[in-house]
């Protein structure tokens, strides 16, 4: 009899048709956080990019600044009227028209000296040298370089005038301190008369303005303040052998001034404006010098036995003048920096 039982094998085959086989997984879930995380990581580092060049690309904070500015030759007075302090390092002084450019530090600025701290701040007034005539209405920039250089303020030159009415220096002075720094005596700053610097080692601590005759004095004219201005026209001389001494912290300007020492005559300041001088000595002429000392046309006569003696630490200018003494000594550190015009000194 033929065996019909089923035949066993390793396959279980099941036929019927409800039964089925489920197979879980978690593969598809994976894939999907992946990229979500993909998305959030290019999100944030475009957003971090962004930020960086937002940053980057804002302008640069720099203060607000308003000048005046007036004239008095080649002196320009820059006045602070309004706004923030700004430091010495941070700003130039620019005149458009001839592009002369005047920092802070480099173009040696008469800052008052009441308040030498190199802060450039409001009511001050700071004297720069231009080194030619600066005409009325001309066009000063003042420029921040303290980040990227920004134009804070621009103002036109004026030429003040002096009011006779108000601002005339008192009978029976010679000087005044300028204390604001604008070249004029105000009411209210300190005077002096002819007796405070007869045989006086006239040493206060102030810009010294000479604006009448100091004539025919019988004592040494001894004067060591910060600085001294001598006016255009104005006469200082002695008598009977006395020196005439300046000897100053800042500098001296004597342009245009006629200057007779009937001993030695020495100026002597952190720089020397003497333009168009007529200085005299029975004995020796010296003018001495950190910076810059300037004697375009000018005449320094020295007795016949005694020298003349221009010494500066760095540029010396001497276009067009004339020096007279026994020995004619004429010395800047940097060689290169003794004015070309050479040819058109006189020396004898």
């Amino acid at each position: 009899m033929e065996d019909r039982r089923p035949i066993r094998t390793g396959c279980n085959f099941n036929t019927r048709p409800d039964d089925r086989r489920i197979v879980r997984t978690d593969r598809g879930q994976s894939e999907s956080i992946g990229a979500m995380l993909l998305v959030a990581i290019v999100v944030i580092a475009v957003a971090v990019v962004a930020g960086a060049l937002f940053m980057s690309s804002s302008p640069t904070e720099h203060p607000n600044v308003r000048i005046e500015a007036t004239a008095n030759g080649s002196e320009l007075l820059v006045e602070h009227r309004a706004g923030e302090p700004i430091h010495e390092n941070e700003f130039e002084i620019v005149l458009r028209e001839t592009g002369t450019t005047m920092s802070g530090v480099a173009g040696q600025p008469r800052e008052p000296a009441s308040d030498k701290d190199g802060v450039f701040e409001p009511s001050e007034v700071w004297m720069f040298d231009a080194d030619y005539s600066i005409s009325e209405g001309e066009s000063v920039l003042l420029v921040y370089t303290g980040g990227d250089r920004v134009l804070l303020d621009e103002t036109a030159v004026e030429i003040p005038t002096q009011d006779d009415d108000n601002d005339e220096l008192p009978s029976g002075t010679v000087a005044y301190d300028d204390e604001n720094g604008n070249g004029l005596f105000d009411r209210g700053e300190q005077t002096y008369e002819r007796d405070d610097f007869v045989n006086e080692n006239f040493g206060e601590d102030v810009d010294l303005v000479v604006q009448r005759d100091l004539s025919n004095v019988d004592g040494k004219l001894q004067l060591k303040p910060t600085s001294v201005t001598v006016k255009s026209g104005v006469e200082l001389s002695t008598t009977n052998n006395f020196n005439i001494d300046m000897d100053v912290s800042d500098s001296i300007s004597v342009t245009g001034a006629t200057i007779d020492a009937s001993g030695d005559a020495t100026l002597d300041g952190q720089r020397v404006d003497a333009e168009r001088v007529d200085l005299t000595a029975e004995g020796k002429i010296e003018l001495l010098s950190f910076h810059d000392i300037d004697v375009s046309d000018a005449t320094l006569s020295a007795s016949e036995n005694a020298n003349v003696k221009v010494e500066s630490d760095e540029n010396v200018e001497l276009a067009d003048a004339t020096l007279h003494g026994k020995d004619i000594l004429v010395t800047a550190k940097k060689a290169e920096n003794i004015v070309k015009d050479i040819n058109k000194k006189i020396f004898n």
